[in-house]
């Protein structure tokens, strides 16, 4: 497996577990996420960031996408995203499905 062409990352979310949110932060946290408004406000979801990056086969087909979330909008950056830490997690991907492994 390789990394595909990058990585992307939302802006850090409003914070939906502190008491007081506001009508706008759940509208934002909604915008931001790509949910229905009715959903955030029942889930009221943990995640501060919400990234994802691209994992192409060794012939450059896309093979899938690798979803990561935070409660920390710290937590996830892009230096982590396309790091050598991320290039073992794929590694490791890549050696459990060349074992048939789930």
């Amino acid at each position: 497996m390789v990394f595909g062409r990058g990585s992307l990352a939302t802006e850090p979310l409003p914070d939906l577990r502190r008491p007081g949110v506001t009508d706008a932060e759940f509208k934002r946290y909604a915008e931001l996420t790509n949910d229905h408004l009715k959903n955030v406000r029942k889930e009221r979801y943990q995640s501060r960031i919400i990234a994802g990056v691209t994992i192409n086969n060794r012939e450059y087909v896309r093979w899938g996408v690798l979803i990561f979330d935070s409660t920390d909008h710290d937590a996830i950056t892009a230096a982590r995203l396309n790091g050598k830490p991320m290039r073992r997690l794929v590694g490791v991907l890549d050696k459990a499905l060349e074992r048939g492994q789930p």
